[in-house]
C-alpha cells in the first residue's frame, strides 16, 4: 500500500545520475508531488509518491519524519507502534558521523529493536542537513536481474538490459491502462516491461524470428500483447491510436527494409511515429548516433535527451519526443 501524501525523500542510484533526474521529472507529469530540494543523491518531494514506486533509479523512497540542521529534533519525534532498527548513511560523503544506537535510544527504542524482523526500518540520512525517515519502499533489483536477456527464454547478445527498459517506460507519460507500442521491438524488453507495469502492448520487428521470441518472452513472464506483427516500417498499422512509442532503434548496420541505408529508415520511422501516435503522445527513443534525432524535429518537439554511456566507445542517447 502506497503512503499517505507527505514529505518524501527519494534515495538516488548513482548508475545514471541523468537518467534518475528524467524519471523524477517525467513520472511527475500529471504533478502528483512537488521537488523541495535536490542533490546528486538525494531529492525531498511533498506529495504522492506511487508513481516512483516503478523507478527504475530510485533505490528507496522514505517517509521523512523530521529534517533540520542538527539531529536535537529527533527527541520530539513520534513513531509508528512496532519493533524498528535504525540505520545510517553519509549520503553526501562528507565524513559525518552518528551512532545508530544511541539514535534508537533517543526516539525510542528501548525494547523496541528489532534487526532480524522489524515492523519498519528507521533511516538517518545526512545530505547537506539531517533527515530522519521511515522506508517505505526499497527497489527490487532481484527483480530486474530476474528478467536479464540470458536468463529469458530467446535473448540476442544486444538485449536492452530490464532497468533500461523500465526507465523508457517510465519517461513516456502514460499510466496504467494506456497502450504502447514497440515498432523494432526485437526481443520483446521494452514490451515485456510495460506490461508488467500495466500497459497494453503492440509489437513489431522486420524479422518474424524475433517476433516469434518476443512471443515467447511475452508468454514466458505470464503476460499478453494485442498484437504482435513482422511487417516493414512502412506498411505497419495499427487499429487505433497508440498513447506512447517506446523503441530502441536499430543502429550500426544498414537497413535491409528501406534499401536507403540507416538515415532512409531513421525518416520513415520518425514519420510512422508521428502516424501512430495520439495528439501530444510521446515517442521515447533509444539511438546511438544523436545527431539522427535531427530528422525528427518537423515532427516532434524534444523534451528530453538522456547520454548514457555504456562503454568507452558508446554512449547511447535516450530521448522523450512530444508529437506536434
Amino acid at each position: 500500500m502506497f503512503p499517505q501524501a507527505g514529505n518524501f525523500l527519494l534515495d538516488l542510484s548513482q548508475e545514471s545520475p541523468e537518467a534518475c533526474e528524467a524519471e523524477i521529472r517525467f513520472l511527475n507529469f500529471q504533478g502528483n508531488y512537488e521537488v523541495l530540494r535536490k542533490s546528486r543523491h538525494t531529492c525531498e518531494i511533498t506529495g504522492n509518491p506511487s508513481t516512483l514506486y516503478n523507478a527504475a533509479f530510485i533505490r528507496e523512497i522514505l517517509g521523512v519524519i523530521y529534517s533540520g540542521e542538527s539531529l536535537d529534533g529527533i527527541r520530539q519525534c513520534q513513531l509508528p507502534d512496532g519493533k524498528f532498527h535504525v540505520r545510517f548513511r553519509d549520503a553526501d560523503r562528507c565524513g559525518i558521523t552518528a551512532d545508530e544506537a544511541e539514535i534508537g535510544s533517543i526516539i525510542g527504542g528501548d525494547g523496541k529493536v528489532s534487526f532480524g524482523n522489524p515492523d519498519f526500518v528507521i533511516k538517518v540520512i545526512h545530505d547537506s542537513k539531517w533527515y530522519l525517515t521511515k522506508l517505505e519502499h526499497r527497489r527490487d533489483l532481484s527483480d530486474m536481474e530476474s528478467r536479464r536477456p540470458p536468463v529469458k527464454p530467446f535473448f540476442s547478445p544486444v538485449s536492452m538490459h530490464p532497468k533500461f527498459a523500465r526507465f523508457m517506460v517510465n519517461v513516456s507519460r502514460t499510466t496504467p491502462g494506456d497502450t504502447i507500442i514497440d515498432p523494432f521491438c526485437g526481443t520483446g524488453g521494452i514490451l515485456v516491461e510495460a506490461a508488467i507495469m500495466g500497459r497494453h502492448i503492440i509489437g513489431n520487428d522486420f524479422s518474424s524470428d524475433m517476433i516469434r521470441g518476443t512471443g515467447q518472452n511475452i508468454d514466458f513472464y505470464g503476460l499478453s500483447a494485442e498484437s504482435l506483427t513482422s511487417v516493414d516500417i512502412r506498411d505497419l498499422a495499427v487499429n487505433k491510436t497508440v498513447d506512447a512509442v517506446i523503441t530502441d532503434l536499430p543502429y550500426g548496420r544498414n537497413s535491409r527494409v528501406t534499401g536507403h541505408g540507416i538515415r532512409g529508415l531513421y525518416q520513415l520511422a520518425f514519420e510512422k511515429f508521428h502516424e501512430l501516435l495520439r495528439e501530444r503522445g510521446t515517442a521515447v527513443v533509444a539511438v546511438s548516433d544523436r545527431g539522427m534525432l535531427e530528422m525528427s524535429g518537423e515532427l516532434f518537439d524534444t523534451l528530453s535527451i538522456v547520454p548514457v554511456r555504456q562503454h568507452k566507445s558508446l554512449t547511447r542517447y535516450y530521448a522523450v519526443l512530444e508529437r506536434k
